[in-house]
């Protein structure tokens, strides 16, 4: 049986434009699953799923993080660890507008500062 054909994303379609082999793959959807779903549902351990979380610095600036699924950020030490006195997630809403992606955004349609370490 052929798998249910995904609507194309911000992701998609850069990696089609460039290209780039991949392979979709697909799972039940459950709301507030996360990452711990996902890995239940794709069976692979949930530290192999990535997760994009946008934040926000105190001027509003934004910028993305990108995490193994099974751990957590700690808002205080990412902002010491930027220089910045506080950082917060972004609204659904500004996440949406800087990524292209409603709700839980999961790739970029515009450049943002990125933050390595």
């Amino acid at each position: 049986m052929k798998p249910p054909s995904a609507p194309a994303t911000p992701a998609t379609r850069f990696l089609k434009a460039q290209a780039v082999p991949f392979t979709l793959h697909h799972y039940a959807y459950v709301d507030h699953g996360g990452t711990e779903r996902a890995a239940l549902e794709l069976h692979i351990p949930e530290h192999q799923i990535i997760k994009t979380l946008v934040f926000q610095d105190e001027a509003q600036n934004p910028f993305i993080m990108l995490m193994h699924g099974d751990l957590e950020v700690s808002l205080r030490q990412l902002a010491r660890a930027l220089g910045l006195k506080t950082v917060a997630p972004c609204t659904p809403q500004t996440a949406e507008r800087h990524t292209g992606y409603q709700g839980r955004p999961k790739a970029t349609n515009q450049g943002s500062p990125r933050a390595d370490g």
